[in-house]
């Protein structure tokens, strides 16, 4: 008997053990600190890199809309009630919507524009972003969007009978959320959280031999400031109010190439080579509970050279569209990066129109 009833309790807890190790565990049932230190990195995963090029220039003019800005307004010297419709005189309001459209981050941007003077003219830029990425920490599929970084420029215009130099300088403010982390869950930043300051120079020049080939070229330097936010949760294994101190990497960009003028006088098309390179980011985040202060890349840095080409119609003499491509053609990618994911072709559309 008392064989049978040890046999009996070792059956029990046996039966008990298989029925807690089978039985799955659900995230509401345990706590598990997420690891800061070892995130995937960004251009590993599939998307990664195509999003960050196109960041870089969300709240900005993107190459095609520069050109754009170089080649809409005529060089000659037109008559008042001409120069008034195509909104060379002060006084002029211009408005429109420009898209960049990819699989992983879709933007679509309101530009405004108001001339002080003939060479002086005013923009506010409204973006809106949308985000479909893995995230970097959880490797699960997140989508955010929202309003991104309202930007504001001061163009100064020099217009010759052979070349336009155009000269901008943007300033970005922190309009989109730029968490990681909220409510302590993982999620995707719409904006960097600093002010930004874009510094624009481009140029465009007419030949006398060749009156149909305008030359097209640029140079942009993006310095990115330093944006914070507090989240309390537990990292590593650490509760405790956390703030996060984030720099997006600066940015280079340039282009150059040209715009050929079609027998058919209102389509233009146009082709550029164009090249950036994003310095990597920082970020750094500490808590209050305990002495944790830890600094690592906000982003990795990322080289590349596409190829920007498209074709511009003007509907009216107020009005124009534009559709172009952004094709990748080289890529450097961060020496870290094991695992590369390749950037994908993107859309870019614009339609302008003077009031």
């Amino acid at each position: 008997m008392l064989n049978y009833a040890f046999q009996m309790r070792t059956i029990l807890v046996l039966l008990i053990l298989l029925v807690v190790f089978s039985t799955p565990v659900s995230a509401g049932q345990v706590t598990v600190g997420l690891s800061f230190e070892e995130p995937s990195d960004a251009q590993a995963i599939e998307g990664g890199a195509t999003v960050q090029t196109l960041e870089a220039q969300t709240s900005t003019e993107t190459a095609a809309e520069t050109i754009t800005e170089l080649t809409t307004e005529p060089e000659e010297e037109a008559p008042e009630e001409e120069a008034e419709k195509r909104g060379l005189l002060a006084g002029t309001t211009s408005a429109g919507i420009g898209v960049i459209y990819s699989k992983h981050l879709q933007v679509y941007k309101i530009p405004i524009s108001y001339k002080i003077t003939k060479s002086i003219k005013l923009g506010l830029i409204l973006p809106y972003v949308r985000k479909d990425l893995k995230g970097r920490f959880g490797g699960e599929d997140l989508t955010d969007e929202g309003i991104g970084d309202i930007a504001t420029s001061v163009k100064y215009i020099i217009s010759k009978e052979k070349f336009r130099l155009v000269s901008t300088l943007f300033i970005k403010f922190p309009t989109g959320n730029n968490k990681q982390f909220e409510d302590g869950k993982e999620r995707l930043s719409l904006g960097t959280g600093s002010y930004d300051w874009i510094l624009s120079e481009s140029i465009l020049l007419k030949s006398d031999r060749f009156k149909k080939i305008r030359y097209l070229g640029g140079l942009s330097y993006r310095y990115n400031g330093r944006g914070d936010y507090s989240e309390k949760g537990t990292i590593s294994g650490v509760t405790g109010n956390y703030t996060f101190n984030n720099k997006k990497g600066d940015v280079l960009f340039g282009f150059a190439g040209v715009e050929w003028l079609t027998p058919k006088p209102k389509l233009r098309a146009y082709f550029n080579l164009a090249g950036m390179y994003i310095w990597a980011g920082e970020e750094e985040y500490h808590t209050d509970t305990y002495t944790v202060n830890v600094k690592r890349d906000l982003d990795d840095s990322l080289g590349t050279f596409d190829v920007i080409s498209g074709i511009k119609y003007q509907i009216t003499k107020k009005s124009a569209a534009r559709l172009g491509a952004i094709i990748p053609v080289y890529t450097q990618y961060d020496p870290d990066i094991e695992d590369e994911k390749s950037r994908g072709i993107s859309v870019d559309f614009g339609f302008d129109y003077i009031f």
